[in-house]
């Protein structure tokens, strides 16, 4: 079995992906981009800094899960940080990003749904409601980790189940662990409500987010074609690219983060399951949705493009030896 200590390399390496990919679209919106204004583009920049955020995260809190019948052990494989109870805390603060994630793409869709219906909407929406918007999915992560912490206490007969599963899996010592034990049943069957609660908490929290995303776009595609015809022929494509970069934006987080992940956070909702997956390796995926959603948005809004091209053709243009003017003295090169 593969040692789950590479999760970590595999991590890292989503992180300077992140840093290279995320750095160069943070450049080019914050310094270059000079069609996107107000609050969209600080939504942007916060989407992608959290994106770069998350993945560091990752590799500093180390997160992995195990899936064993009706429970679902999350848990931190650092070693190095002294304080289990800090890293107890940044499991769940991780594990908020991820509802955080699919609620700020929601307020995105909310914000260029608005926008598109009255152009007016922008100027007001570039003052405090604009920031509430970005406020809002991280008053909404940051309940979901706070619940992590409150709902699911330690339970010893519960570790003492998963002892030796962790230990034969892992080496590790499951005492010594900073983690999470979610079994939504107990050993008699009935139903142990602050974890079974939690679940219930996530799947509500990430489903309405999706409804709202949902709802967003549908209404964007059937009043598009009216809405735009108000607009000039230039301010129309943009705001059709926006629109398609925005449906991109939420395809990363989806593919990447909800489905891979929503097996295993449901599995222990089934009774009498008996599943033993070593869950945490989807967790590296976590570092390839943030690329993954700044490329597609750069491949589809035209002035990234532009400016990617004409960067890559300076910066080609200047490596490669131009021999048709260079001055024969300066080459030693003689001519008759």
């Amino acid at each position: 079995m593969i040692s789950y200590k590479y999760s970590t390399v595999i991590s890292a390496l989503g992180f300077i992906l992140n840093l290279i990919v995320n750095g160069v679209f943070f450049y080019l919106t914050l310094f270059k981009i000079k069609k996107m204004h107000g609050t969209y583009k600080r939504m942007v920049i916060t989407f992608t800094v959290l994106g770069t955020i998350f993945s560091l995260w990752e590799i500093i809190a180390e997160p992995f899960a195990h899936n064993y019948k009706n429970s679902l052990l999350y848990f931190s494989c650092n070693t190095w940080l002294g304080s289990k109870t800090w890293l107890r805390y940044m499991l769940a603060m991780w594990s908020g990003c991820h509802t955080l994630i699919i609620w700020f793409i929601a307020m995105q869709f909310i914000y260029r749904l608005v926008c598109l219906i009255d152009t007016n909407n922008i100027k007001k929406l570039d003052g405090i409601y604009g920031y509430l918007m970005i406020i809002v999915p991280f008053v909404i992560g940051g309940f979901f980790a706070v619940m992590v912490e409150m709902l699911i206490a330690k339970d010893k007969m519960l570790d003492d189940n998963l002892s030796k599963l962790i230990f034969e899996n892992y080496q590790l010592l499951i005492s010594e662990l900073s983690k999470y034990n979610i079994t939504p049943y107990n050993f008699d069957g009935s139903v142990n409500w602050g974890n079974f609660g939690l679940l219930v908490i996530a799947v509500f929290l990430n489903s309405l987010g999706y409804l709202v995303i949902l709802y967003c776009g549908v209404q964007m595609h059937l009043n598009m074609k009216k809405e735009l015809a108000k607009l000039s022929i230039s301010n129309q494509e943009l705001q059709r690219q926006f629109f398609k970069a925005l449906i991109a934006q939420s395809i990363g987080p989806t593919i990447f983060l909800v489905l891979p992940m929503g097996p295993f956070l449901l599995s222990p909702l089934i009774p009498g399951l008996n599943v033993n997956w070593q869950s945490g390796w989807i967790f590296c995926l976590v570092g390839a949705y943030s690329p993954f959603d700044t490329i597609m948005f750069m491949m589809i809004v035209s002035e990234y493009r532009s400016l990617l091209k004409n960067r890559v053709g300076y910066t080609v243009s200047a490596a490669t030896p131009d021999y048709r003017t260079r001055d024969p003295a300066t080459t030693g090169v003689q001519t008759n």
